[in-house]
């Protein structure tokens, strides 16, 4: 995988997936959908493109460390608060319940 300088696009031509993250290097299925002409230089405050990494299952995506990230056991959130899908449907929550 070969390194070029990081570079991204405010372009509306192209879609959220190619717009929204920076890309730095040359593999990058997304990064090779942005024309010359409409790079932008760094990363823009984004984050890392995660495309030219999809074919490397050593190192988890995006979506799956946001998995993993703030919740135990069973899918519970830190400080014991439940995920929305797993409320009871039709139960009022109280203060202190």
């Amino acid at each position: 995988m070969a390194s070029v300088t990081p570079f991204y696009t405010n372009s509306a031509a192209y879609s959220a997936a190619v717009r929204d993250p920076y890309h730095d290097t040359t593999e990058c299925p997304y990064g090779q959908q942005i024309k010359p002409e409409d790079r932008l230089e760094g990363h823009g405050n984004r984050f890392h493109c995660e495309g030219a990494r999809s074919t490397d299952s050593a190192r988890p995506t995006t979506a799956r460390r946001r998995d993993l990230v703030g919740k135990g056991a069973h899918g519970v959130l830190s400080g014991g608060r439940r995920t929305p899908a797993q409320h009871r449907p039709g139960r009022v929550r109280t203060p202190g319940s």
